[in-house]
């Protein structure tokens, strides 16, 4: 038994020295890919504009995965209906390695 306890204090401690994938994954932006299907968008329709609150509109969020290419690929639209909107909708993104 104090074996098997000891096994596990062991195991428990180092198991946060073990490397994953996950934080080591890139990502990379480029072009639109050919196997990717292109989803038609109508930027006229008015029709949910006034239910729009933050001055904004989120038109479409795709994702798209080829299991032959290993890829993924991600598009998001928005339509910007006021300055509110600019505000609203503008992301700053600030990635870091601590190491």
């Amino acid at each position: 038994m104090k074996q098997l306890l000891a096994f596990l204090l062991i195991a428990f401690l180092l198991l946060p020295c073990t490397k994953t994938n996950g934080q080591n994954s890139k990502l990379r932006s480029s072009e639109e890919p050919s196997w990717i299907t292109n989803n038609t968008i109508d930027y006229n329709n008015t029709k949910l504009e006034e239910d729009a609150e933050d001055g904004y509109m989120d038109l479409r969020f795709e994702k798209q995965v080829s299991l032959s290419q290993q890829s993924r690929f991600y598009k998001k639209t928005l339509k910007i209906l006021s300055e509110a909107g600019v505000q609203n909708s503008s992301e700053i993104s600030v990635n870091f390695d601590p190491a």
